[in-house]
């Protein structure tokens, strides 16, 4: 009988999917991806988790419960640097143990630790490790690593091109993409924020359909290269300790600083502790550059009516800017 691994539709997927997936297909091994977020997986994690964790773990544990009926496997690794000298934020680091104690029912755990904080070239030992416990040889499991590298760097490609992440997902698959309609408004705003919550659209609350609809342009940290994100943020006092605030923020120095950008967006999830700091750095860099910017929270409880209302309010703000 073959092995089925469950992927989570959650965290780290919108930026390392492509790899997994490209490693398990090469293997053979069958993966089962969880559905879009809904009301049901969004209740499952609110009640089996701590009032104290953020909603994207929250939901990452509602994915993990809608797997585990479906797969032998759980595929939760646990990231702890994807960048040398830097790390992964503490909850994203804690979550295959959240898991753990909910997989008491034969279901295994496949939470090896990805560690590249000294050198990227440990990428290969957690796939050695991967491809060992699932039962298979050192050669093929190479073989599986190197396509895997391959679809990852296709895949940061395609969304330098402003392809959202699902969409380049397709295009890797080689699925046929209904390319979306681009508006043509003359508001050009930023929308920052970590890409598990920028793509999620039931917990935005579908933010990037909703400033569409109002003629607004999109621009978003993914479609920024690494290296211009990291020199925004490279004359702060000290280097940022977590990898993912280096994109977030600098994205938003980009932004802030860019003459066709009207506004800038920064949507977070309550309870987000790395948040909590680059906000503030977000907030005094505003105050320098005198650019319009707003920041909307979210959590299990956020409701669309408040939130309409507040992105009207800042378009009505940055409409009336542009008058004579």
């Amino acid at each position: 009988m073959s092995q089925v691994v469950g992927i989570p539709r959650a965290l780290l997927y919108y930026e390392l999917y492509p790899m997994w997936k490209a490693f398990f297909d090469s293997l053979g091994v069958k993966t089962v991806l969880s559905p879009p977020t809904n009301k049901r997986i969004l209740e499952d994690g609110v009640r089996n988790t701590v009032d104290e964790v953020c909603l994207p773990v929250k939901l990452a544990v509602g994915h993990v419960f809608e797997l585990k009926e479906k797969t032998d496997y759980i595929f939760l690794p646990k990231v702890i640097s994807i960048v040398p000298g830097e790390y992964n934020c503490p909850k994203i680091l804690g979550l295959p143990d959240f898991a753990r104690y909910y997989l008491t029912d034969g279901h295994q755990l496949i939470d090896t630790s990805i560690n590249l904080h000294e050198t990227r070239r440990d990428l290969w030992k957690f796939f050695s490790e991967v491809g060992s416990r699932l039962g298979f040889k050192q050669l093929k499991t190479r073989l599986a690593y190197e396509k895997a590298r391959r679809a990852q760097k296709e895949y940061n490609k395609l969304l330098l091109q402003n392809n959202y992440p699902e969409e380049a997902m397709d295009i890797l698959q080689g699925r046929m993409v209904e390319r979306r309609k681009e508006t043509a408004g003359d508001i050009n705003i930023a929308v920052v924020g970590h890409s598990y919550v920028l793509y999620d659209e039931y917990i935005n609350l579908s933010v990037f359909e909703k400033l569409k609809k109002q003629g607004v342009n999109i621009y978003t940290p993914q479609v920024l290269a690494d290296k211009v994100m990291r020199s925004e943020t490279a004359s702060l006092y000290k280097r940022l300790y977590w990898s993912l605030a280096q994109q977030v923020l600098g994205a938003a120095y980009y932004y802030m600083q860019a003459p066709f950008i009207s506004g800038v967006i920064h949507i977070t999830p309550f309870g987000c502790g790395v948040d909590s700091m680059i906000g503030e750095l977000m907030d005094k860099y505003v105050g320098e550059v005198k650019k319009p910017f707003m920041r909307l929270v979210l959590d299990e409880h956020t409701g669309e009516a408040g939130f309409v209302t507040r992105i009207e309010a800042f378009l009505d703000m940055l409409k009336r800017r542009k008058l004579p």
